[in-house]
């Protein structure tokens, strides 16, 4: 069946390949007037700070020194790769526009900034959203369960919880564990409140809490015995159990006004 443009347009997903090929090409090639982007984060990359550049003194001596290679397109790349790519990019050339703006020529400058307005969209069409740690920029998966956990913790905590759910962190239960730790604390001072409101997922959170987080999990043989991706699979539970306790805990007041307001109405 013919399909019209609009049909065409909107009923096609992100094909990672061709965006991936689209986003190494405006960084490598001649896509702007300027020249390639790189060229100028080359020129400008002494400005960046230790913060972004570490002690690499080029930008070849940086891509060396934290094996960053990506490959030319053509070959098949997963949205892992895409989103791998934007974050270098993204980085170099924020901190360019940042620490080189004042050296650099109106048209590099108009070129930096299209270029990264060209990333977010792709960043946005694969539902991640940046966060920002220590100076550095990584993208992560943005939810609705997340982002109304982020509306109501402090600015630390949402770092830390957004940054569970990178793409690098798939597997590194390490890292995992550590910030599972962090939520463990953020909790505890409101276990009561959250008993009150459902003790069965109090109960079921606070104990995987004390069994995999806050103990040495190889003290237990059922646990012991988990492979490493059982124990990821674990550990995501407790993460998504935080999470439905941050929301169950901050609508205890808002349930208490709808009740309130429904009394008022049904009063005769």
């Amino acid at each position: 069946m013919r399909r019209n443009f609009y049909e065409i347009i909107n009923g096609s997903s992100l094909n990672m390949q061709m965006e991936y090929k689209r986003i190494y090409n405006l960084f490598y090639d001649n896509a702007f007037s300027q020249g390639p982007i790189v060229d100028i984060v080359e020129d400008e990359f002494e400005m960046l700070p230790t913060a972004i550049r570490g002690r690499a003194i080029s930008l070849s001596d940086f891509d060396e020194t934290y094996e960053f290679d990506f490959p030319t397109p053509g070959i098949s790349v997963t949205a892992d790769d895409v989103i791998s790519l934007c974050e270098y990019a993204w980085n170099l050339c924020t901190g360019v526009l940042k620490y080189a703006y004042h050296i650099l020529g109106a048209g590099e400058r108009d070129a930096v900034d299209c270029f990264l307005k060209y990333i977010i969209s792709t960043i946005k069409l694969l539902c991640h959203t940046p966060i920002t740690k220590d100076g550095i920029t990584i993208f992560v998966p943005e939810t609705q369960d997340i982002i109304a956990v982020s509306e109501i913790v402090d600015s630390e905590m949402v770092v830390s919880i957004m940054e569970y759910h990178h793409h690098t962190l798939r597997g590194n239960l390490a890292k995992k564990k550590a910030i599972l730790k962090l939520m463990a604390d953020d909790i505890e001072p409101h276990r009561k409140t959250l008993n009150g409101i459902n003790k069965t997922l109090a109960d079921n959170l606070f104990q995987m809490l004390q069994k995999f987080v806050r103990h040495n999990n190889e003290d237990n043989p059922y646990i012991k015995a988990l492979s490493p991706n059982e124990l990821e699979s674990c550990y995501d539970d407790i993460y998504q159990m935080w999470l439905l306790a941050k929301l169950e805990i901050d609508n205890l007041e808002r349930k208490k006004r709808v009740e309130a307001v429904i009394k008022q109405i049904n009063t005769k």
